[in-house]
C-alpha cells in the first residue's frame, strides 16, 4: 500500500491513483486547531467589553442511586463487613444453621 504523505517522491504514485484513493484527507488529532480545546481552561472574560453571565446547565445532574451510600460514607455511618449487623440472629451465624441447610 502506498502512503503518499510519507514518500518524498509521491507525484509518480499519487498521479496513478483514481477516485476516492486520490484524495488525501487531513488528520485532526483531538479537535480542530481553530476552535477551543476541551482539555484546556479559558478565562471567563473572553470578550473585553462584555461581562460574564452565568447560564445554568441545560440538564441538571441526576440523583444517582448511590447518593445515600455517599452520604453515609461522608458521615462515617457505613457499617464494616467484619462487624455484626443488628438484624443478624445468633441462629443464622451458628453451626446449627449450616447443618440444617445442608439436609
Amino acid at each position: 500500500m502506498s502512503n503518499p504523505l510519507l514518500d518524498h517522491a509521491y507525484d509518480v504514485d499519487f498521479n496513478q491513483l483514481e477516485g476516492p484513493n486520490r484524495v488525501i484527507v487531513p488528520f485532526l488529532a483531538c479537535g480542530d486547531l481553530s476552535a477551543f480545546d476541551s482539555d484546556r481552561t479559558y478565562p471567563l472574560q473572553l470578550d473585553s467589553g462584555k461581562q460574564y453571565e452565568y447560564t445554568p446547565p441545560t440538564q441538571p445532574p441526576i440523583c444517582p442511586p448511590y447518593q445515600q451510600a455517599c452520604h453515609l460514607r461522608k458521615n462515617n455511618l457505613l457499617s464494616r463487613e467484619d462487624a455484626k449487623r443488628p438484624d443478624q440472629n445468633q441462629e443464622e451465624t451458628g453451626p446449627t444453621a449450616e447443618s440444617n441447610s445442608s439436609v
